[in-house]
C-alpha cells in the first residue's frame, strides 16, 4: 500500500526518474526481504532502485504477477541472490532467471480472486485485532484510574476516622493506628488492613 503520495513537482525531483503506468508491477531491488512490491493503478515516476515489470499479454496478468512476487518462494529466491557485500540488491539477470509454474490466464484469474478474498478477510481481522488491542489499553487505563479513585476514597475515610493524619497522606506515609494501640503500625496496602473486633468488656 502506498501512502503519502506526492507529485514530482511537490517532491522537487532532480535525479534520474522513469515513467510507469497502471499496467506495471513495481519491484524494489534493494533489500528484497522488505518485500516492497506495488501493483500500479496510476501513472507516475520510479527511481533506478525499482524494476518496472510488464505482464506478458495472454501469458500472465498483472494481479497474478503481483502475488507471485509477494510469495515466500520468490522472496527466499531473491534474498539468496542478494547476499553480497554492502547493500543487499537483486540484479536484473538473477531476477529474470527465476522459474515458476505459470497457469493459464483463466486459472490465474481464479487464483487471484481467491487471494483477493483472503487478503480482504485478513485486513478485516487485522482491523479487529488492532481495535481489541486499543480497547484493552483503554481498559487498563480505566482500571488504574479506578484503583486511584478507590485509594483516594480510602485515604479520605481514614482521615475522617482519625486512623491517619493529613500529613501522613500528603507524604505518602501509610501508618495506621489500631484501636487501643499507642503506636502506629506501617502497612503496605491500606485496603488490606482490617481493624480487629473490639471487645465491649475490654473498653470499660
Amino acid at each position: 500500500t502506498l501512502i503519502n503520495l506526492k507529485t514530482a513537482k511537490e517532491e522537487k525531483l532532480i535525479s534520474g526518474k522513469f515513467l510507469f503506468d497502471e499496467t506495471m508491477v513495481l519491484y524494489s531491488k534493494i533489500r528484497p526481504y522488505l518485500m516492497k512490491i506495488v501493483k500500479c493503478n496510476f501513472k507516475g515516476l520510479y527511481s533506478a532502485d525499482i524494476y518496472p515489470l510488464f505482464p506478458v499479454e495472454n501469458k500472465i496478468i498483472q494481479e497474478f504477477l503481483y502475488y507471485l512476487l509477494s510469495s515466500n518462494h520468490f522472496t527466499e529466491y531473491a534474498i539468496i541472490g542478494s547476499q553480497r557485500a554492502g547493500m543487499p540488491k537483486v540484479n536484473r539477470k538473477y531476477l529474470f532467471e527465476y522459474n515458476f509454474y505459470c497457469p493459464s490466464v483463466k486459472e490465474q484469474k481464479q487464483i487471484v480472486q481467491k487471494l483477493d478474498a483472503l487478503s480482504s478477510e485478513t485486513k478485516k481481522l487485522e482491523t479487529i485485532y488492532q481495535q481489541k488491542i486499543k480497547d484493552l489499553e483503554e481498559l487498563k487505563k480505566s482500571v488504574l484510574q479506578g484503583r486511584k479513585s478507590i485509594a483516594k476514597m480510602s485515604a479520605n475515610k481514614m482521615l475522617e476516622t482519625g486512623l491517619v493524619t493529613y500529613k501522613m497522606v500528603k507524604n505518602n506515609q501509610w501508618f495506621v493506628k489500631k484501636p487501643f494501640q499507642p503506636r502506629y503500625t506501617k502497612v503496605n496496602i491500606v485496603s488490606k488492613y482490617t481493624p480487629p473486633e473490639v471487645n465491649p468488656e475490654e473498653s470499660h
